[in-house]
């Protein structure tokens, strides 16, 4: 009976050591980022084609059309009041058509990839959605993060916290 209530007390243990209780985790991310409205700045958020197809059809931008090697959908004055800042950009069929935004911001955070220490900050890799006020746009944008210089579909994107007498956002790291 000891070992039994011994071997229920470590699997106890072992739960609430598992659990996210106050520590610097994905629930604390969340309440980082998620409850209120951030400031991005030219940040690259990748849509759907029928998000393009909806776009086009509220004005938001133009037909896409061929520009070299792409298409290109060019941003009207409807598309920058929605807070996009750049053309809508189509590849090719193994990238997401993307383009960029501009303002205040809620987000969700989908998944923490990483997070490393440094002397009083945290950095975190996460995979993060930008939430756009328009009817084309039901749920969060995957916003793409940078790798090598370069913004990627694949790449999670880059925060940087402070602890200050409690953890704030610093930036997004570029």
């Amino acid at each position: 009976m000891i070992r039994l209530s011994q071997g229920l007390l470590g699997i106890l243990v072992l739960a609430a050591a598992s659990c996210d209780s106050g520590g610097f985790g994905e629930s604390k991310i969340k309440d980082l980022l998620e409850p209120r409205p951030l400031q991005l700045d030219a940040e690259q958020v990748m849509l759907t084609q029928a998000q393009v197809d909806c776009g086009v059809r509220s004005e938001l931008w133009d037909a896409p059309v061929s520009v070299g090697d792409r298409m290109v959908a060019r941003l009207t004055e409807k598309g920058r009041a929605a807070k996009f800042t750049d053309d809508v950009v189509l590849t090719n069929a193994s990238v997401k058509p993307y383009t960029q935004v501009r303002g205040q911001f809620n987000l969700a955070v989908f998944e923490v990839v990483n997070i490393k220490d440094e002397p009083g900050a945290k950095i975190v890799d996460a995979k993060v959605g930008v939430y756009v006020s328009h009817s084309c746009f039901t749920g969060a944008l995957p916003m793409m993060g940078v790798r090598r210089g370069d913004f990627t579909p694949d790449a999670p994107a880059t925060f940087r916290f402070l602890e200050q007498g409690g953890w704030h956002l610093d930036r997004i790291v570029h």
